[in-house]
């Protein structure tokens, strides 16, 4: 297995293993048919990808775009966003980057953003790979005994009645088979293309259960090429979800344990296009829950550094302070339990890709993993909303901004607002 990179913080082995997620990310795509354009900092650190032939910009400066770049006009919609138009670049022999620097100076800047690719984290996934739960993780009883850590058990604030989507990975049905706390967990099946970002979604659902047992949870397939996921697309996938002529409800809750920081740190236009134009009119009946990533950085991470989502960090093993690796900053709302979590994985001989590799394999007899991440710290805040609102009732909005206000008054001793339990929702 690798080893931690935050306790202290190694800044160059996290970088190496940037580099080497990057990597895979890159192949992921172009065993696609795909390439995909990587943004480096100085010391040559990926700090985000993107298509080099696709340009994002709002319908209504659609017009001035193509007239300024000399493209015929689209003869159909590019985005089921009737506010987002997806420009095709592929037959302009110019650079991406000239091209966004051509219209920043000509039009407006900010007018064009490129079609950023979102993933698990800063640092191209989790900030540790997932190892087999030890004894002391599965408890005296072991496996077959095995309930989750912190697991709701009061019956007033159980998350029934209430919707979370889960937009990540897919659905590994043989897993959700075995273990009790994801009974009618449904969704779309994991593809063979996540590579080994294997399970993160059935894992995420896993974790919602633990704080929300009653809540219908519903898992999307959306990263699905090693991981990732142009933001393009993402957004349609989110637009069907909330579509009530494809859907029989919305959710209440969604939960989305990626993001990406962006060319120049400029926020993701198609989420933008997509809180006006879906979002916002339901005035709090939806609520997006995000992580904030995973490489120790005050670095906005979107789309959780968007003031209506809810932003995500993760704290340590004891719940008491943020732990190294969770992205920090004021864009971060709250900060919940994404170290060491144990939760539902699929059996069976894992290898390790990321650096430092120690032990080359991994043998998983027990049907669980532990895992750490801010991906695993944003679905305990999706779940305890849901949570909260079968108990108290209200928007997801209403139950979100309760959590964050008791997390507030909750700090650890860094500062750190927490959440750290099922009996939060109960509390705010």
């Amino acid at each position: 297995m690798t080893a931690t990179w935050w306790e202290p913080l190694d800044e160059g082995l996290r970088d190496e293993r940037s580099r080497v997620q990057a990597d895979l990310v890159e192949q992921a795509w172009r065993e696609r048919g795909d390439e995909v354009v990587v943004d480096r900092d100085a010391n040559g650190t990926a700090v985000s990808m993107y298509s080099p032939n696709r340009l994002l910009v709002r319908t209504e400066d659609a017009p001035q775009v193509y007239d300024a770049l000399g493209l015929g006009r689209p003869g159909r919609p590019t985005s089921r966003l009737a506010g987002l138009t997806v420009v095709d670049l592929s037959d302009d022999p110019r650079s991406l980057d000239e091209i966004l620097d051509f219209l920043d100076g000509s039009l407006r800047v900010g007018i064009g953003t490129p079609d950023h690719v979102l993933h698990v984290s800063k640092t191209w996934c989790a900030p540790i790979e997932p190892a087999p739960p030890t004894g002391g993780d599965t408890g005296a009883g072991g496996s077959a005994a095995f309930v989750p850590a912190g697991f709701n058990t009061d019956p007033d604030s159980d998350g029934r009645d209430r919707l979370v989507a889960v937009v990540d990975t897919g659905l590994l049905d043989d897993v959700v088979a075995e273990h009790g706390w994801l009974a009618g967990v449904t969704g779309e099946p994991e593809p063979a293309t996540v590579g080994h970002y294997r399970d993160h979604g059935t894992f995420i659902a896993g974790v919602v259960r633990t704080y929300a047992p009653q809540a219908a949870v519903e898992v999307q397939a959306v990263l699905t090429v090693g991981g990732t996921v142009y933001e393009s697309d993402m957004v349609n996938g989110l637009f069907d979800s909330m579509n009530l002529e494809l859907v029989e409800r919305r959710p209440d809750v969604i939960s989305f344990s990626g993001g990406t920081c962006t060319r120049r740190d400029r926020p993701l236009k198609s989420f933008e296009v997509f809180y006006d134009e879906v979002l916002k009119p339901l005035e709090g009946a939806t609520v997006l829950v995000a992580a904030a990533g995973n490489d120790g950085s005050a670095d906005r991470f979107w789309p959780a550094a968007f003031r209506w989502a809810v932003g995500v960090g993760a704290l340590d093993a004891q719940g008491s302070s943020r732990v190294g690796f969770s992205n920090f900053g004021p864009w971060v709302e709250v900060f919940a339990h994404g170290t060491d979590i144990v939760n539902a994985y699929p059996n069976g001989i894992y290898t390790y890709t990321e650096p430092p590799i120690g032990t080359p394999t991994a043998d998983f007899t027990d049907g669980l993993a532990v895992w750490s991440g801010t991906s695993f710290a944003t679905p305990m805040v999706a779940g305890l909303i849901a949570a909260r609102m079968s108990l108290r009732g209200g928007t997801p909005r209403e139950s979100a901004e309760a959590l964050i206000q008791f997390a507030q008054g909750n700090p650890g001793p860094d500062g750190s607002p927490r959440l750290t339990s099922a009996v939060d929702a109960r509390q705010s």
